[in-house]
């Protein structure tokens, strides 16, 4: 049971290290972005000093109109990168309650051997950023579009197996498979998942519309049964 929940806990911290480095790489996109538009801007400056020393010159007022058009094609770059970095990045104050979308919940007690397509109640949910996880349904409703990383635990008792597949609306995103047929003692099984979610979507975990299943999905203190998600970026 240990040795289950620390690989459990390292398949996570695994994922978290991936994603992590997905961040910094988006960051890095995000610096050299603004170094082009520090370089463009330094070039219309150059062109600003260039003109202001040849104000006599006939042609001024038509270079001076060049020079706008200039002005105003980098400002709309950079404003327009500016936008995408905070976005994507949700650099905007206010935007922070969209790197705020996190829970994680379990269940509080044994199910039954469940029937096809029956959606697993993680009724316990002691992280909920923002109420968005419904702990009476067991239903994630996405408050932002975005990539989100889900991931569950399931314990199934000896002998018994169960069939779990992670939802979005009707589309499957995965799937795992808790096989304890043999066993001498109860056994899990974790899945994690990445995907681009959108507003207002719903993500559950059910067990497989014509899989048939055996024996309790086990979950209490010892060995809980969970269902956790976050907003990625």
């Amino acid at each position: 049971m240990v040795h289950n929940l620390h690989d459990t806990m390292l398949i996570v911290l695994k994922e978290n290290v991936k994603y992590k480095k997905l961040v910094k790489n988006l960051e890095e996109k995000v610096l050299a972005q603004e170094e082009s538009i520090r370089q463009l801007q330094e070039k219309c400056q150059l062109v600003n000093d260039s003109l202001l020393r040849d104000t006599e010159d006939p042609n001024f007022e038509n270079n001076q109109a060049i020079v706008e058009e200039n002005d105003i094609n980098v400002t709309s770059i950079m404003n327009e990168n500016l936008h995408k970095a905070n976005t994507r990045l949700c650099l905007d104050a206010g935007h922070g309650s969209h790197s705020n979308v996190a829970f994680f919940s379990y269940m509080d007690h044994d199910l039954p051997t469940p029937s096809p397509d029956h959606t697993l109640v993680f009724d316990v949910s002691p992280t909920d950023t923002n109420n968005h996880y419904n702990k009476f349904t067991g239903i994630f409703t996405a408050p932002h579009s975005g990539t989100y990383v889900f991931t569950w635990t399931s314990y199934c008792v000896s002998g018994g197996f169960t069939y779990l597949q992670a939802v979005v609306n009707d589309i499957v995103l995965d799937s795992s498979y808790c096989n304890a047929a043999g066993a001498q003692y109860h056994r899990s099984i974790t899945g994690t998942v990445a995907a681009n979610i959108n507003q207002s979507d719903a993500v559950f975990i059910r067990t497989h519309p014509t899989g048939i299943n055996q024996g309790e999905v086990v979950s209490s203190d010892n060995h809980r049964t969970t269902f956790a998600g976050w907003l990625l970026f």
